[in-house]
């Protein structure tokens, strides 16, 4: 049914407050979305993307060129979608690729020892306090302690060591205050069963 319409039929619609012709245009493009979140798989698969979260990108891409597009532009809309698609992969990319992210995509050693002590880094860490650890301890020395923990605890603990503050640790994994310190006990008690 919705390869019997044009681009431009659809997009009509949609400017008309049509909110059930956008599911025409999923369903028209759901093939060139689902290419493109394969083509970019193995890039987002070291930020922990699955291909529904790369697609998901480009629905959101879809969604924002049907609404950006202009008829009288020289460019079709098949065009315009492309380059909105690469542009948006690419802005996510970059986001996830950044400085203050970078921790989430990095892989340290815990049982290197600490500079300037003999004791490894889980021993430090079984001593003291997270917030210890941010302020003192080099942060390529936490990396293999990361790998080592639960993935949502792991990611508690990646954050925290970057800087974040509660609140944003909070923000970022949607969990509550209650569940953050639940993940603090268990790094605690991880080290403790080491």
């Amino acid at each position: 049914m919705y390869k019997e319409y044009n681009d431009y039929e659809i997009l009509y619609m949609i400017g008309e407050n049509d909110d059930d012709t956008y599911e025409l245009l999923f369903k028209k493009y759901y093939p060139l979305l689902l290419k493109y979140a394969k083509k970019y798989k193995k890039s987002f698969k070291k930020f922990g993307y699955e291909i529904d979260d790369i697609l998901q990108i480009g629905y959101i891409s879809l969604y924002k060129a049907a609404r950006k597009y202009k008829y009288y532009s020289e460019n079709m809309f098949y065009t315009f979608l492309i380059k909105l698609l690469d542009n948006d992969y690419n802005i996510e990319y970059n986001k996830c690729n950044n400085y203050k992210n970078r921790c989430l995509n990095d892989y340290i050693s815990y049982d290197k020892e600490v500079e300037g002590t003999d004791l490894s880094f889980l021993d430090v860490i079984g001593k003291y306090e997270i917030d210890y650890l941010v302020n003192h301890i080099n942060y390529e020395k936490l990396i293999n302690f990361k790998n080592s923990l639960p993935y949502e605890v792991s990611c508690s603990f990646e954050l925290k060591i970057s800087g974040y503050s509660d609140l944003e640790i909070e923000r970022l994994q949607d969990i509550d205050h209650e569940e953050l310190l639940d993940n603090y006990r268990v790094i605690k008690k991880f080290i403790l069963d080491i």
